[in-house]
């Protein structure tokens, strides 16, 4: 009975430390998010890659993303995505399509890596930070671990300069051995959006095919 006491003592003790949300790395996530919090208006030079490694297939594709409040437009050469609040436009030029969707929360967060930064307030289990430095750059990386099991990711990675508490990269490591990679290569915070260009406008593309599932 005693060493059963022990061993169930040590399991519980062990979990609390697994589940300790550390407030060194808790810190630095407040600094990077306080950036987009305050800011008019963001807008970014994006890297998106992804690597699956069931296939071993990496493709990659740079884009520009405009951002306030939760509003977003992230333009790629596959795609443009325009999230207005409460509606998604994906237009697609290739099949010149387009689907419009009431996306979850959760779902956009995916999408905008400003909101990606605002999510670790709850549900998360987030270790002490790892220190390096790259390019001349001190760097920390936080990860999160969801506490939902039914998320389809293990594990978030931000990286941070700490020069200027700026995120440099976004890595989502999936249970389906995709990894996709978000790589900020450049920052402009409070910028003053038009609403015109942070609104999709149906009438620029007449002839595409509307997908709506809304």
């Amino acid at each position: 009975m005693k060493k059963f006491g022990i061993i169930a003592l040590l399991c519980c003790f062990a979990t609390l430390l697994f589940a300790e949300v550390n407030e060194e790395a808790v810190a630095l996530l407040d600094k990077t998010s306080s950036l987009y919090k305050q800011s008019t208006g963001t807008e970014m030079s994006l890297k998106i890659s992804i690597d699956d490694a069931q296939t071993g297939q990496q493709t990659s594709v740079n884009g520009n993303l405009k951002t306030r409040d939760k509003r977003f437009v992230l333009s790629t050469s596959f795609a443009t995505m325009n999230f207005d609040g409460t509606n998604l436009y994906i237009y697609q030029p290739d099949v010149n399509e387009i689907t419009i969707s009431s996306p979850a929360e959760s779902e956009i967060s995916d999408m905008d890596p400003t909101q990606i930064m605002s999510m670790y307030s709850e549900g998360y289990q987030i270790p002490k930070p790892e220190y390096s430095t790259e390019n001349g750059k001190k760097i920390a990386i936080v990860s999160l671990y969801p506490e939902d099991k039914a998320e389809d990711f293990h594990r978030l990675s931000l990286k941070i300069d700490l020069s200027n508490y700026c995120p440099l990269q976004i890595t989502t490591y999936g249970k389906n051995g995709m990894t996709n990679t978000i790589d900020i290569l450049k920052i402009d915070t409070n910028k003053n959006f038009s609403e015109k260009e942070l609104i999709f406008d149906l009438k620029k593309y007449p002839k595409a095919q509307i997908i709506d599932i809304r």
